[in-house]
Parts: structure tokens; sequence; C-alpha cells
């Protein structure tokens, strides 16, 4: 019987042992690691179902987004592209892909995509929601708003969808509509600035100053020119033109990026003190694992802090290549350009800046003048000037700006009169003394 017992035994334990993987099971589990915000772990487990499936379009598909959000847009297109080499019907990979596009900028591919979304499964809603996001980027607002009620509802408490009826509303006149949608999705979501932004200004033009001030009140702390102009004008129509004075102020002076490091985790308190070798080291980990902006942005910061002026460019480059229609990217961008006095890179920055924010922020209008004065464009660089000087007239540095370029351009009386302004606004300021008195010079 003992003898018995140990030739079974083997068997046993051999019918005991752990199956092997499959590659769904670890998509499965990836997908499990990423809800419980282990990106890390997901990673791992798309790279062991990549070696044992790599012709799965499930499997590349998972693959495709964690690269997305790993490395940025336009290196998750190529894994789209294997997915719909091998199911060119998969409308899972083409949603995505038309999603990834439109973040690279890439608008007419997208539209393509969606088209072939729709002739694959006529009225699905993601594309036609995706074509309602390229509608209303083109400013044809009432196109985005009957392809977004083509959707039937389908994704109604989805809060990007909540964003851009609020958006449309605005645009189109709806502002009652509007603030309805955008205080909705604020309550759900009260740190979305995007929302804050449009119900704010929702607020002001219903004449609702204070509801205004409420809402962006909030995001001014390291607002934007945009966000705190508004907040001026609100302020001015409630009579405390003290605070609206400054509020414009504050915006003439905003900074074209908020302090990279005001967040949170090991390197941004390593930044907060001072440790900025260390917290290079943080956030090149951090990075080596997910490439995202805010991270990119903060070693960008960290390099610099740290004399690694080439390897901030290096980052800067790579994050460029990765997010071309990222407005902080662009805004970052132009900030290097300028300080390299690559002027013609700073202009085309600034540029797509510019037309994704309009004539609002009256820092980068002021420095598009400078890229254009540096290119030998008078006549543009006194344009963007006179518009920064039209939003912060009280503003010396917008005076001063404007007062150089007018003043090189020919103007001399009018230059020197906003020069002369802008000394009296502040006295101490030793550049703004030095462009006077060589204005003054025979």
């Amino acid at each position: 019987m003992v003898s018995r017992l140990k030739i079974l035994a083997p068997l046993l334990l051999l019918g005991a042992a752990t199956p092997p993987e499959t590659a769904q099971q670890l998509v499965a589990s990836a997908r499990g690691r990423l809800a419980a915000n282990d990106f890390s772990g997901a990673l791992v487990l798309s790279q062991r179902a990549v070696a044992l499936a790599p012709r799965d379009p499930a499997v590349l598909l998972l693959a495709g987004n964690l690269v997305r959000d790993r490395y940025g847009p336009m290196a998750a297109l190529p894994w789209y592209d294997r997915v719909l080499q091998i199911d060119p019907e998969n409308v899972f990979a083409l949603s995505d892909k038309a999603a990834t596009l439109g973040d690279s900028g890439q608008s007419i591919a997208m539209l393509a995509v969606t088209r072939r979304i729709l002739a694959l499964t006529p009225g699905q809603p993601i594309a036609l929601y995706q074509q309602a996001v390229l509608a209303a980027r083109a400013g044809q607002w009432g196109s985005s708003r009957a392809l977004l009620d083509r959707t039937g509802g389908a994704f109604a408490r989805v809060p990007a969808v909540m964003l851009l009826r609020g958006a449309i509303a605005l645009q189109t006149g709806a502002t009652e509509t509007a603030i309805a949608a955008l205080n909705s999705l604020v309550e759900i979501q009260p740190g979305n600035r995007h929302a804050r932004r449009l119900l704010g200004l929702a607020l002001w033009r219903s004449e609702d100053d204070q509801g205004a001030l409420d809402t962006l009140q909030p995001i001014a702390e390291d607002g934007d020119s945009w966000v705190l102009t508004v907040m001026a004008r609100a302020a001015e129509n409630l009579g405390d033109r003290v605070r609206a004075a400054n509020l414009l102020d504050r915006a003439a002076n905003a900074p074209a990026q908020p302090v990279a490091w005001q967040g949170g985790g090991p390197g941004d308190a390593m930044m907060a003190s001072g440790q900025w070798p260390a917290a290079v080291v943080a956030y090149t980990e951090k990075a080596n694992v997910r490439f995202t902006v805010p991270t990119a942005l903060r070693l960008i910061d960290a390099l610099n802090r740290v004399g690694q002026v080439e390897s901030a460019g290096a980052v800067m480059t790579t994050l460029v290549l990765q997010n071309p229609a990222s407005l902080p990217v662009l805004r970052l961008a132009a900030s290097d350009a300028l300080g390299r006095h690559e002027w013609a890179r700073a202009a085309t920055a600034l540029a797509a800046v510019r037309n994704r924010v309009g004539d609002h922020d009256a820092f980068m209008l002021g420095n598009l003048g400078w890229a254009y004065f540096n290119l030998g464009y008078s006549d543009k660089a006194i344009q963007y000037s006179r518009k920064a000087y039209e939003l912060a007239p009280a503003n010396a540095l917008a005076a001063a700006n404007h007062g150089w370029f007018v003043h090189r351009g020919g103007n001399r009386q009018a230059g020197l009169a906003l020069l002369q302004k802008a000394v009296a606004i502040a006295p101490d300021a030793a550049p703004f003394r030095r462009k006077l008195a060589e204005a003054q010079r025979p």
C-alpha cells in the first residue's frame, strides 16, 4: 500500500500544478492593475501578453494604449496600425486611433478614421462624438451640436461630453444652457480646470460677476492670463477697481507655465526643498515608467536648475514630438526657443498657442511681438504688442514692449510716451529705464 502511494504522489502533485498563463488572462490582470492605479504592474503584464500572443488584437490594443499613456500619442499609432493590419474592421482600434490622431493634432487623418468607423457601424456613438469634437475645434459649433445630438445621449454623463455640450451652448449664445451643463460638471469634478474656465466665462457673460469670481477663484493662484483677465473684468463690473487692476497686472505677467513642482510625490518634495539633483533622479525614474506631460515638464525644470540644459532640451524635443498639440508643451517650446533666441521657432510655437487660446493672453502676445520684431517684422510686432497693451494698459511690461516696437517702427513720440509710462509705473525696473534712455538719444 505504501509503495502505491509513493507512485501516485507525483501524479497528484502534477495534477495540482498551476496551469500556464494565457495572454487573455494577462490582459485581464493588466486591466485590473490599471484600475488599481498600478501602471508599472500593468505594463509588465502587457509585455508578457505580447510575448505570448504577438498577433492577438486585444493584446496589441492594450499595449498600444499603455504606450500612449507612457510615451505620448505619436508612439501609440504604430500599435493601432498593427491591430488593423490583422483585423481591419476592429472598431475599438479604429476609435482609439482616431482619438490619438486628434490628440496629436492630425485632424484630417482623424476625420478619415471616424468615417471608416461609421461605414462599418452606422450611427456608432463614439465616432459621432469624435466628429463633434473635430467640428468644435474648427469652430463649426452648429455642426458639432448636430453630431453630438445624433449620439442619442449615449455619453450624457461622461465629463468630456458634458464639457463639449457646455462649450457648444456657450459658443452658440445659449448661455443659460451652458451654465446649467457646466455647473453640473463642476459639481461632479470640482477640480476640472477647463470646466471652471468655461463656467466662469458663462457666468460673466450672464452678468453674474460674483458667480464668475467665485467659480474662477480656485484656479486663480496659478491661473493664466485668460482666467485673470475674465476675473478682472468681473471685479471691474462690481466696482472693485483695485482688485481689477491687480488682476490685470498679474494677467500681463502670468507665467507661460505654472511652477512645475507644485504637485506632490518624492520628486516634487525634493524640488520644493531645493534638492534638485535628487529630483532629477526621481523624475527620470518616473519618466522611464510613464513619460507623461506633467512628469516631463517637471524633469525639464529640474534639469535646467542643475545646469543640464542640453539634457533638458533633449527631453523637451521628445515631448514636443510625442505631444505636438498639447498647449502646455507648446508654451514650453516657445519659452525654450525665446531663451535660446531661436526666433523663428519661438514665433511658430507662440502662433500655435495663440490659435488655441485667442488674443486673451497678454504675456503670450508680448512674446509673440518680440519674436516677430527680432525676425524683422516690425508691423507684426506692433500688432501683437498693441493687443497685449490693450489687455493690460496699466502693466509696465506691456507698455514698454509696445513703446519700444512703436518707437523703432518710426513713431518716435508715441513710443517715447509709452516708455515713459512704463518707467512711471515701474521706476525701479532697470530694463525699462535703459530702453527709455536709448529711445531719447538723438
